[in-house]
């Protein structure tokens, strides 16, 4: 007799065939569908946030979607059970505590708005990676990504203009996202595109749409004169078709070879047609001092230097405004956690983050270096609870089952 029954039946089965002397002669599993269902909320919640967010970049809308998708993945894990993982991203539930601490001893009178921003980005991170996702799942999530490069495409056409400085700038009603910033948001889903667009499992008119995308988004790199940017986004897709290079040389060397030429024509395409004014900034005389930053970090190290346990606790959340003479951030994450939260906070997210790149990069070399190269692009700037940032975190951290568990 045989029988197909999935895991979660498979004891009640066995049991009463014993009872009825029945001889099961082959169990076949089936897909549990059962943990499907149950991500369907989820799976809406993040194809909504990924798909809306590039729309914060010229519309400020984060204070409509977060609201929308956080309650969406609250009923989503209320139906999950309240299930929370004892593992690794216990760390964020940690940081967050400690950050809200951290408030008590801030100098800055507007901490209390900050603090609620990211008590919802880290909350919302919370809650989606306490669920189990499928391979099915994940390939969507990053197709949802993909999708999410047209959206920033769409809203650059729609919103993009040159500003005076010859830097291409985001925005409308005369609210502008920094160059900088938005060119974090193209480093994952560039590495995702080179994945696509080298795989022998595409059709070829999507690979065409593919290469499209990704020329597109690197113009886009170009023209925001962004040196981190530029630097980082081409180091990604570097090392990403270097990846599916050493890949095709093993299986096919016909086809590695045309990637490889491909590839070094792509590059003196996108050399010979670099904007003057973007050349000129990267021989600007502030290039060596990382456009200033180097000098600002240098201004916070001296400022903890002057506090007896401010390297250990921090100096509050916020803080780093307040003690600024020009009233700006670290522009580094690091450096911003680390003036606000001390060592005490800084560890808990670096060991989040360590952890999670270790488990990204053990299923997905091509989502792992666009997180890594997310988190290094994070260096330069204060965005914690950037899209970017929360969005390597959630892939880094995220738990995916094969079909059959």
């Amino acid at each position: 007799m045989i029988l197909v029954i999935s895991d979660y039946q498979k004891p009640l089965i066995q049991r009463f065939a014993s009872i009825l002397n029945i001889s099961i002669v082959k169990v076949y599993k089936v897909q549990n569908t059962h943990q499907n269902n149950k991500n369907k909320a989820i799976m809406l919640c993040l194809g909504l946030f990924f798909l809306v967010a590039p729309t914060e970049t010229a519309l400020k809308t984060e204070q409509y979607y977060y609201i929308v998708c956080g309650v969406i993945a609250f009923i989503a894990w209320v139906n999950n059970g309240f299930r929370l993982r004892y593992d690794y991203t216990i760390a964020i539930l940690l940081y967050l505590i400690y950050s809200l601490l951290s408030c008590f001893w801030s100098p800055n009178p507007e901490v209390s708005r900050y603090a609620i921003v990211k008590t919802v980005a880290l909350v919302f991170l919370l809650i989606t990676l306490q669920f189990k996702y499928s391979t099915y799942d994940y390939h969507r999530i990053k197709q949802y990504l993909v999708l999410q490069q047209i959206v920033l495409l769409a809203m650059f056409l729609r919103f993009g203009r040159i500003d005076w400085d010859g830097r291409l700038w985001i925005g409308s009603g005369g609210i502008s996202t920094d160059p900088n910033s938005y060119t974090m948001w193209t480093i994952l889903p560039l590495a995702l595109l080179v994945e696509k667009l080298t795989s022998k499992e595409e059709k070829t008119i999507w690979k065409l749409f593919y290469l499209i995308a990704l020329i597109s988004s690197l113009y886009i790199v170009l023209l925001s004169s962004s040196r981190s940017g530029i630097i980082i986004n081409l180091a990604a897709i570097c090392i990403c078709v270097l990846y599916r290079f050493k890949d095709y040389l093993r299986k096919s060397p016909g086809r590695s070879v045309l990637l490889l030429l491909i590839f070094i024509i792509m590059i003196i395409v996108v050399y010979v047609n670099i904007p003057d004014f973007v050349l000129r900034r990267f021989s600007a005389a502030d290039t060596r001092e990382l456009g200033g930053r180097t000098r600002i970090w240098g201004r916070f190290f001296s400022i903890l230097n002057e506090h007896k346990w401010g390297y250990l606790v921090g100096l509050g959340e916020y803080s780093t405004v307040f003690y600024s003479p020009t009233g700006s951030v670290a522009h580094s994450v690091v450096i911003e956690i680390l003036f606000s939260q001390g060592i005490i906070g800084l560890s808990f997210v670096l060991y989040y983050m360590f952890n999670a790149m270790r488990n990204v990069f053990k299923r997905d070399v091509y989502a792992g270096v666009g997180c890594l190269f997310t988190f290094i692009m994070s260096l330069t700037l204060s965005e914690f609870t950037s899209r970017p940032v929360m969005t390597a975190m959630f892939i880094g951290g995220m738990i995916i089952l094969d079909n059959d568990d």
